[in-house]
């Protein structure tokens, strides 16, 4: 639906094509719409005439305070599973004082496994002791 605001009211306004950025996606998924349709299409609007460069941000949208809460929420299944991990992973590191071998003990897989993992994820053992 957003969108499809964008699109109409971007023509109506003579403001062009925008998208809203990746961010903007995540807050306007995280919001409670209290308003429903009527407020989405009034936040688009708002946006449309503040945001620049073709792009709408949270700030555009008046969506700023749960800016930070979108940006943590996974948005995708990877995203989700990698956050996951790294909860997972980090708890167990904290738990084994930063030794990988009784980390990896923990949660049931090969030390080999929990380095590959880590590194994927760009964890390293010295954060956790």
């Amino acid at each position: 639906m957003a969108e499809e605001f964008l699109k109409r009211y971007g023509a109506e306004y003579g403001r062009g094509k925008f998208k809203l950025s990746r961010n903007a996606e995540k807050a306007l998924l995280s919001y409670h719409w209290p308003g429903n349709v009527r407020e989405l299409e009034n936040k688009i609007q708002k946006a449309l005439v503040q945001a620049v460069h073709g792009v709408i941000q949270p700030a555009d949208l008046g969506l700023e305070s749960i800016q930070k809460e979108a940006k943590e929420s996974p948005r995708t299944l990877k995203e989700a599973r990698e956050a996951v991990e790294r909860e997972v992973i980090g708890n167990a590191l904290r738990d084994s004082g930063a030794n990988l071998t009784l980390a990896a003990t923990i949660l049931g897989i090969d030390r080999k496994v929990l380095r590959e993992i880590m590194e994927r994820l760009g964890m390293k053992k010295e954060d956790y002791k």
